[in-house]
């Protein structure tokens, strides 16, 4: 469900549209995710001069949120999900819920949305048990 959350490069990764050269408008929802993910004009200049573009430059433009080494992306990609794995799955899932609102809805409509996934988790019985634990695991870095 994080998969497409996250966005991992090797520091040896090469972007391009490719679209454009090769004659073809695009698919796959490129133009749509690009805009919204780097803004309309920067995935207009991508898209319309579709040069090829390393790691360093997807990272700078938002297209990967993190880089690592070709030989630890893998086993550090792996690190990051056993962490969020360890993280308590309703709160998570609510949190993922909130991205995905604040993406779409006004602000007035998202604070409503917000708070009541906020009441949803704090209400909970178990919660100063997580929180407990959270803090330890937290603090334990």
């Amino acid at each position: 469900a994080m998969a497409c959350d996250l966005r991992f490069a090797s520091e040896r990764a090469r972007f391009s549209t490719a679209f454009l050269s090769v004659g073809v408008s695009g698919d796959m929802g490129l133009a749509w995710s690009l805009a919204r993910i780097i803004g309309g004009a920067r995935a207009r200049e991508l898209l319309f001069f579709p040069e090829r573009f390393g790691a360093g430059e997807a990272h700078r433009l938002g297209l990967v949120t993190r880089l690592f080494a070709a030989d630890a992306l893998h086993c550090e990609a792996l690190t990051l999900a056993e962490h969020l794995a360890k993280r308590d799955p309703l709160a998570l899932r609510l949190m993922k819920a909130n991205c995905l609102s604040a993406e779409t809805l006004p602000i007035d409509e998202y604070i409503e949305v917000e708070s009541a996934r906020h009441l949803q988790t704090t209400s909970r019985p178990e919660l100063v048990s997580l929180m407990s634990e959270g803090h330890a695991r937290d603090k334990g870095k």
